[in-house]
């Protein structure tokens, strides 16, 4: 799982860290992960913290107008942690480009579709 942190409208991202078990992701309790996230809201972020790009996807289109779709089901697994600003759906998806390997497609200004970057 890639990170996007705090300034993805730089385009850039954490690596996870590795856990004792030597998986990578997150080894912090539940409960501070939804303290964090809950802070982050206040500063006008939306916390991730390894959840799927379907369930990321989801969250952000509550906060803009613009139809988000993702092309297939291997594209909706991908895991997804870090913040990002809350109505920055421009600078989310350049970070989604930039540093997972997608590809955004702008159907018209408020369609657009995230695929595989292999896929043509």
């Amino acid at each position: 799982m890639r990170r996007l942190c705090r300034s993805v409208h730089e385009g850039s991202y954490n690596e996870p860290s590795k856990r004792e078990d030597g998986q990578q992701g997150n080894n912090e309790p539940a409960d501070s992960l939804q303290t964090r996230s809950l802070l982050a809201w206040r500063e006008g972020l939306l916390a991730f913290s390894g959840e799927s790009l379907e369930t990321v996807v989801n969250e952000i289109s509550r906060y803009s107008t613009v139809n988000i779709e993702i092309s297939d089901s291997a594209v909706r697994a991908i895991r997804i942690g870090g913040q990002v600003p809350v109505g920055q759906t421009d600078a989310m998806l350049a970070a989604l480009e930039d540093n997972f390997g997608l590809r955004v497609q702008r159907l018209s200004p408020d369609h657009v579709v995230l695929s595989a970057a292999a896929e043509i």
